[in-house]
């Protein structure tokens, strides 16, 4: 009996974290694409430094942007690929943990009705 409680309460906080993953997985990649495609100004640095006037001109101001958008573009990167993480794998360990609670919770049904 107390094997079968331990069983049962490991199945449910494994379907537990399985779903929490999936969740924030979600949200994290909902807020991604509103930050890509809607909140276009969330992501911009405006810590802004003013550039030194060099003469004679050169590029430097030019590679400085260029930098903060590929640190941008690198960021959303990242936060696509630990959100997709998250999900593919929160997905199917939710999935196979909650398929064997309700396994559990129909044998536990038949037992009764045969006692």
């Amino acid at each position: 009996m107390k094997t079968k409680t331990v069983r049962i309460i490991y199945l449910y906080l494994f379907s537990l974290v399985g779903l929490v993953m999936v969740v924030i997985g979600s949200a994290r990649l909902v807020d991604l694409a509103l930050r890509t495609w809607i909140f276009t100004e969330a992501d911009k640095d405006y810590s802004y430094i003013a550039p030194v006037p060099v003469y004679p001109p050169d590029a430097t101001s030019t590679k400085e942007v260029v930098e903060r958008v590929d640190y941008t573009t690198r960021k959303r990167h990242r936060d696509l690929s630990s959100s997709l993480a998250q999900i593919i794998i929160g997905f199917p360990l939710y999935l196979y943990h909650w398929r064997l609670v309700k396994r559990e919770h129909e044998e536990n049904k038949k037992e009764e009705k045969q006692v």
